[in-house]
């Protein structure tokens, strides 16, 4: 790559074509007319040519500089566009995210009151939805899901994984005693969240179960509901054994509202991902909440570390 000329001598040069003159030049700049002419004589000789006709009462462009003053223009023109749509990014334009609903409900809307502290000029938009059409389609400026990172045309950026282990009320477990095993499970009632008992998350009892071994158990009677927070609100109520990922019970567990039926945990098969268009990657308000999200999932698997110690069942993760 060639080098550029100064920059301090290019607008110099920028400043004495868009005045044609010397003097006005060296005003808006607050120089001396004497240093400002310096500078461009300096830029004419670095370039091997002249780029304006000094005449008597006048200054006129030579062709070279119509070519320069040009390129300066468009240059400028891109450089003033550039830092409106930042300032407009910035300010006015909300941050549209899209989010599965139970996630929202359980990570994302309890967090985001420290971003707000961070990024008090950013305006959040949350829309809870389990499909990325928003985001192709562009109404959404980022989505966090819940899968195997595969995201075809999309950027993704890799947030925590996700385990799994039973939990109750603590009412339900003083009424039902302590489970001795997973082969008990059958036992008391279960809760099912529909949509994990019928993906390849690996988030349901039967696939649970299986990790844990004892794959041999039943397990398809009980109360169903098609998102895992209305399962876990059941389970707070007293009303089943719930399956739950750790992501979403941290806070239930250290308030007390769940408790643990049993220490036997499995990973789950799918990871949590913020995607997003590769144009938008790059957008101020997105790296701003990509690199946020970071921390709080960083911090997420700490606390899960601290709070609830992980006891996963080893080699059942698919790859």
């Amino acid at each position: 790559m060639k080098r550029l000329p100064s920059l301090d001598a290019l607008r110099a040069f920028e400043c004495a074509a868009r005045h044609a003159s010397f003097t006005k030049a060296a005003e808006e700049l607050h120089v001396t007319q004497s240093a400002l002419s310096h500078r461009i004589s300096a830029l004419e000789r670095e370039l091997g040519m002249v780029l304006f006709r000094r005449l008597t009462r006048r200054l006129e462009l030579s062709p070279a500089g119509e070519v320069l003053a040009r390129g300066m223009r468009r240059a400028l023109d891109e450089i003033t566009q550039a830092v409106g749509d930042m300032q407009l990014d910035r300010v006015s334009r909300p941050l549209t995210v899209s989010v599965l609903p139970s996630f929202a409900m359980r990570w994302l809307i309890p967090r985001l009151a420290r971003f707000q502290a961070l990024h008090p000029e950013i305006e959040v938009r949350v829309i809870a939805e389990a499909g990325i059409s928003t985001l192709r389609g562009g109404a959404a400026d980022l989505g966090l899901r819940f899968g195997r990172g595969r995201y075809p045309d999309l950027q993704a950026t890799k947030l925590m994984p996700d385990s799994l282990f039973p939990v109750c009320s603590p009412a339900l477990q003083k009424q039902i005693g302590r489970i001795a095993s997973p082969a008990d499970i059958a036992r008391y009632p279960l809760l099912f969240d529909h949509e994990a008992e019928n993906d390849s998350s690996g988030t349901g009892w039967a696939s649970w179960l299986r990790q844990v071994g004892a794959p041999e158990v039943p397990c398809k009677e009980g109360l169903r509901f098609n998102r895992a927070d209305l399962m876990l609100e059941a389970a707070a109520s007293g009303l089943g054994l719930a399956l739950a990922r750790r992501s979403l019970v941290l806070a239930d567990l250290a308030a007390g509202r769940l408790v643990r039926a049993l220490p036997h945990e499995a990973p789950t098969l799918y990871d949590y991902s913020l995607v997003c268009q590769p144009e938008m990657a790059d957008r101020p308000a997105v790296a701003a909440f990509r690199d946020w999200l970071l921390v709080e999932a960083a911090e997420t698997v700490q606390e899960s570390t601290v709070r609830a110690p992980l006891r996963v069942v080893q080699g059942a993760r698919a790859s």
